[in-house]
């Protein structure tokens, strides 16, 4: 007797296991009816005696355990895709047999709600649908897989964000190449292929002050270092004050820093730059003095002592600061000797301008000149301040004379007679009345009788006369 009751109670379990593997509401409605034949067919066990088992009952066992094992089988991939569900619900076993798990324990039933439906009523996931990943917001804060994100963001929006913690603001500044962002596009981290400056998220165009006040000219992202004029007004991002400014007056700019020294723009104009102010030279530059060049893009020295004036190499006469006239040929200038004609054209450096000379004046060594100077024709001339006239009376011996030709002072070396700067030869009356007969400068007192119309020079007339009668002279 007990052995048939182990019978029947082996074939309830096998009948409970198939009720579980199947997935449609026919099969449940089945396993139902079948239920309540076992229940049955205990009662009816306990009450009368059950015949032994046939042995096609065995056969018919094993027929439905295989077929429950294949059932289980097929239901494999299902099983799969519920477990990567967004949000995958666990439906314990006894739930899906209808059974509680131990004899004695009812199982747990919401309000409302049948058990069984509830199993069928849960929303699949659709095919094809993926879970959720990458950056979300999550109660304010990007989060990446759930965890608040560091690093940089590139959003749908096409802004990149720097994110601490999960919080966000617009990148001002310049990334690095090979920077890596987390773009929500491509849902996964990409490098920065360029060196990239970025103004309130945006790849920047235009003028930006960095943050140790270099000023950078950007086109779409990509920086060079600013080399070269900004005009009043411009405008520019700064770092610092996180905002667009604009510049108080015209600066100049080499390699981004406010430039101090020379310069020479793209026209070959040469500049004295102080503080970023610029202003056209006027005036030498010491050979070997640095410069920096628009064009060669670098640093250059002079070969030698160059003068600019209003920013150009200059040819002309120049007045210096200590009012030495200067003969300048293509920027090399030389102390003026020699006569510079009235109205002549010469820079200024005092004046700043161009400035003319008012009369002819003689420069010796770039001074205007007082005293004797013989000219290049080997006249002898008397200069005072500058100007001159032609000498005419008796030099001393020793007297000191600047010789254009000989490009220095030199002195008489004997007494010398010269008539409209020329050393003379004939009579000549000095201020005393007293007549001298000169050879080649060299005067002796006259001791002869001089016939009417003799021509002498009159020291006191300042002109060559003659005798209006035969005349005697004795010493």
């Amino acid at each position: 007797m007990e052995g048939k009751k182990i019978t029947a109670r082996i074939c309830a379990a096998l009948l409970a296991a198939s009720v579980a593997a199947m997935d449609i509401c026919p099969a449940l409605a089945a396993g139902a009816q079948e239920q309540a034949e076992i229940q049955a067919m205990e009662q009816g066990i306990t009450d009368q005696e059950v015949p032994s088992p046939k042995p096609q009952g065995q056969a018919e066992i094993q027929a439905m355990e295989q077929g429950a094992a294949d059932q289980e089988t097929s239901r494999e991939p299902e099983s799969v895709l519920e477990e990567t569900s967004p949000e995958p619900r666990s439906v314990p076993e006894d739930t899906r047999t209808g059974q509680p798990d131990t004899e004695g324990e009812e199982p747990e039933v919401f309000d409302g709600v049948d058990t069984r439906q509830e199993i069928f009523s849960v929303p699949g996931q659709e095919e094809g649908q993926e879970t959720p990943s990458g950056i979300q917001e999550n109660g304010g804060l990007l989060c990446l897989d759930g965890t608040p994100y560091t690093g940089y963001y590139l959003g749908s929006d096409g802004i990149l964000y720097t994110v601490t913690n999960g919080e966000a603001e617009p990148t001002s500044g310049i990334v690095a190449a090979g920077t890596e962002y987390y773009s929500g596009e491509d849902a996964g981290a990409v490098q920065l292929p360029d060196q990239t400056l970025f103004v309130e998220g945006k790849q920047y165009t235009g003028y930006y002050l960095g943050p140790k006040n270099k000023m950078y000219h950007a086109k779409k992202g990509i920086c060079t270092l600013k080399t070269g004029l900004l005009k009043a007004g411009a405008s520019y991002y700064s770092y610092n004050a996180k905002q667009v400014l604009q510049l108080s007056r015209q600066t100049l700019y080499v390699e981004g820093k406010v430039y101090s020294g020379y310069y020479m723009d793209k026209s070959k104009k040469m500049y004295r730059v102080n503080k970023g102010v610029r202003s056209l030279k006027s005036g030498a530059v010491k050979a070997g003095a640095k410069y920096y060049s628009y064009n060669a893009k670098k640093f250059l020295q002079f070969p030698k002592q160059t003068l600019y004036v209003e920013g150009k190499v200059y040819s002309g006469y120049y007045m210096d600061k200590s009012k030495k006239m200067c003969r300048v040929n293509k920027g090399v200038r030389s102390l003026k000797t020699g006569v510079v004609k009235a109205g002549a054209k010469y820079y200024s450096y005092n004046a700043k301008k161009f400035l003319r000379l008012p009369k002819l004046t003689l420069y010796v060594k770039g001074k205007v000149y007082t005293g004797f100077y013989m000219d290049k024709k080997k006249r002898m001339n008397n200069v005072k301040k500058g100007t001159r006239t032609l000498a005419t009376g008796m030099l001393d011996a020793g007297t000191k004379y600047y010789s254009y030709n000989a490009k220095k002072t030199l002195k008489l070396k004997k007494q010398a007679l010269y008539v409209e700067g020329k050393v003379y030869s004939g009579y000549y009356l000095d201020p005393e009345n007293k007549m001298h007969s000169v050879q080649e400068g060299t005067c002796t007192l006259a001791n002869a009788t001089l016939d009417a119309g003799t021509r002498y020079y009159s020291h006191k007339a300042k002109k060559v006369l003659t005798l209006p009668a035969q005349t005697v002279y004795v010493n």
